[in-house]
């Protein structure tokens, strides 16, 4: 169930943010922010507006990956504030990934014009992850489906009858919020391999991704991730949060 929907113009400068959508989604407990912008209509001097902070490896970047990086520090920025957190900047640590205030913890991700970021109360026991991916053309998912999935994955979508597009993006989108979750216990970037669809309710519109034995030895849970996703204009939105029960 989804509570406390709130959109609304993003300021300043909504030539580049042009809208932000935030909501509670209560059967996770954890707060979702939305935020679409332009590329096109991306400066420099936008870091300041924003009262983010530009690191030097963005301030040497292309323009584009400038405008992503900043779409995706307001979300945060928005989401962080939901949880009463605010005048905190979301630095990056090792491998890029995302420094969270204490006691909270989140994930972030963009395509070319939406950027998104959930956020929850940190916990020993709480992995968190999120990805947004534009659903594929037809020929790109025929192109990677065998990266991407194993023999068996394309198996499992074949027989539920899900469109190779769908299926594929899934995936890779499952994957990869898989590996924003588990990054703080496993610390390596994860091959498609690492990882495997074994569940899949699309009335419910849930998941579950299971580790390969490496890696379950290292994170809490036993390597089993329940996951959700959703459509959202044209994009596949998946999320990744497992409350495990430490032993």
């Amino acid at each position: 169930m989804i509570v406390a929907k709130g959109e609304q113009r993003a300021q300043p400068f909504k030539e580049f943010i042009s809208s932000l959508s935030t909501c509670f989604y209560k059967r996770f407990n954890v707060h979702f922010c939305v935020c679409h912008y332009s590329q096109a209509d991306y400066h420099p001097q936008l870091f300041d507006s924003f009262e983010i902070e530009k690191p030097m490896r963005i301030i040497q970047s292309v323009a584009t990956r400038q405008a992503e990086f900043l779409a995706g520090r307001y979300a945060a920025k928005c989401a962080l504030s939901k949880l009463g957190v605010r005048e905190h900047q979301v630095r990056s640590g090792r491998e890029r990934v995302p420094l969270w205030p204490d006691n909270t913890l989140g994930s972030i991700s963009h395509t070319a014009d939406i950027a998104i970021s959930v956020v929850s109360e940190r916990a020993s026991n709480v992995v968190l992850g999120v990805d947004i991916e534009p659903i594929m053309r037809l020929e790109t998912a025929y192109d990677i489906a065998q990266i991407v999935m194993s023999g068996e994955e394309q198996c499992f979508f074949d027989e539920r009858n899900i469109p190779i597009e769908v299926a594929t993006t899934l995936t890779f989108s499952a994957k990869e919020s898989l590996f924003k979750a588990i990054y703080p216990f496993v610390g390596v970037y994860l091959e498609f391999d690492a990882s495997q669809v074994v569940f899949l309710d699309t009335a419910a519109r849930c998941f579950q991704l299971k580790l390969c034995p490496e890696l379950c030895v290292k994170v809490p849970g036993g390597g089993v991730f329940d996951g959700i996703y959703f459509e959202y204009r044209g994009h596949l939105i998946t999320l990744i949060y497992q409350f495990n029960e430490l032993h």
